[in-house]
């Protein structure tokens, strides 16, 4: 603490908290037996969901209705100004905070969240946000939650009121402030442009695709390579066998064959990492899947149905009954098949056959077998399959590099979080009024006030 700027102190943060309404410097919410829905507007009482608070931001819309025949208790009700943290939950979510910028009316705090407010002679709004927010003073807060497991912690007013709270003179607080927000546009500029990447990315593989089953792809190659026979409209059932529906038998955790499921298809590819297994043998016999096995995702949301992926023999496994097991002639490479199926022609054809129910989307195997597509001669396949490839891992390349640069850009907004409570981030004026002026303003307010009066209770 000695290494402060001049004019700067550290006091418990319960020395500079404002009085709200109620009288208190901090109000806990109430927490009612509510309706399973949520308020839907101003004409009824709402009580707030700890997920209304997210970090830096409120969400008003995450509510709970409060029956007709309680009555609301307005002293808690939600205002433009107020500053909500959570104080119980899982680890992640105890301790989250956030300010009320805009709220409807009769929405009020619930049990696990508590409401308050600087004093604004002493400390800036936005400065107390963005410190209780900043990463150091975020552990400080974790280092203080109490609870027997990581799914139920608590944060009791006594340890909060005692954090610990990094007070400059009010002038600064408002020029870090500044600073702050003039930093934090240009990072969130940055931040939604590296975010639009992994949506660029998709759009740029669908357009692989198509430019790759139109022939756009490989004209070049094409072109030095008269020989060739021209592609040939066919139906999958002329150039494919198989068509085999999964298995339907129970998986269990514990096994020695992993069972391939639709959540197991993930853009194009086979996801190993979540999976059921068997020891059936006679399952294992059945349904074993050999390197080339084209899985077709026949059962799924409408949005989902159709998805493809190839299996390369990467581990023994067999695939379970909302899968189609689809093995390619020697006149179809399994890799372009793959790639024709979850391009723009394959998702459209998938989107036109297929049969909706209540939740779900189904293609049998009849429909699958009628997909009909335009088919190269063997060698363009293999070049085709090759350039798609090349273009895809560009494109994973750019979403790594954009990955790693929204990395970097959250340990630089951390750093200069930290900087700005060390001093660090604006230059210090030697006229401003000190901090210790202003808690000593305080101190001696809060000695002169009346006392409240108590009524001892039955």
């Amino acid at each position: 603490m000695s290494a402060l700027p001049e004019g700067w102190e550290v006091s418990d943060i319960e020395n500079v908290l404002g009085t709200l309404p109620s009288g208190k410097q901090i109000d806990q919410g109430w927490s009612p037996r509510c309706e399973n829905f949520p308020s839907a507007d101003e004409n009824t009482w709402g009580a707030l969901k700890t997920t209304a608070i997210q970090d830096g931001w409120f969400e008003q819309q995450h509510t709970k209705q409060l029956p007709e025949h309680l009555d609301p208790k307005p002293e808690l009700e939600v205002k433009v100004g107020d500053l909500l943290l959570t104080c119980a939950g899982p680890r992640i979510r105890c301790g989250v905070i956030c300010r009320v910028d805009a709220v409807r009316k009769r929405l009020f705090i619930s049990g696990k969240m508590y409401r308050f407010r600087p004093d604004e002679e002493v400390v800036d709004p936005d400065y107390m946000m963005a410190f209780l927010r900043a990463p150091d003073q975020q552990y400080a807060i974790d280092q203080i939650k109490t609870g027997g497991s990581e799914s139920g912690l608590n944060l009791t007013q006594a340890r909060f009121r005692a954090l610990k709270f990094t007070v400059p003179p009010l002038a600064e607080q408002r020029r870090i402030v500044e600073k702050l927000d003039q930093l934090s546009a240009r990072t969130r500029a940055a931040k939604d442009l590296l975010a639009r990447v992994q949506t660029l990315a998709i759009r740029a593989k669908q357009t692989t695709l198509a430019a790759a089953i139109r022939g756009e792809l490989t004209e070049d190659w094409r072109a030095e390579h008269p020989e060739l026979e021209p592609w040939e409209t066919v139906e999958l059932s002329q150039v494919a066998e198989g068509f085999n529906y999964g298995s339907a038998a129970r998986s269990s955790k514990e096994g020695s064959v992993p069972v391939l499921r639709m959540g197991n298809i993930q853009d194009g590819l086979l996801d190993w990492a979540d999976r059921v297994v068997t020891s059936d043998a006679a399952e294992i016999k059945k349904f074993e899947l050999l390197p080339g096995d084209v899985l077709f995702n026949r059962t799924n949301s409408p949005a989902l149905v159709g998805k493809t992926a190839l299996y390369r023999g990467e581990r023994p496994a067999i695939f379970a009954g909302y899968l189609i097991r689809v093995r390619c002639s020697d006149r179809l490479l399994p890799e372009f098949l793959n790639y024709s199926l979850n391009g723009p022609e394959g998702r459209a054809y998938s989107w036109s056959v297929k049969s909706d129910g209540v939740s779900q989307s189904n293609i049998n195997a009849k429909k699958l077998k009628a997909f009909c597509f335009e088919l190269p001669p063997l060698e363009e396949q293999t070049e085709i399959v090759r350039r798609i490839e090349a273009a895809f891992a560009r494109i994973d390349r750019m979403v790594a590099e954009a990955a790693r640069a929204a990395a970097l850009l959250e340990r630089v907004e951390a750093q200069l979080l930290a900087k700005a409570f060390r001093g660090e981030l604006v230059p210090q004026d030697p006229t401003d009024e000190p901090a210790s002026a202003l808690l000593a303003r305080i101190r001696e307010a809060r000695a002169n006030a009346p006392k409240p009066t108590t009524r001892r209770r039955s």
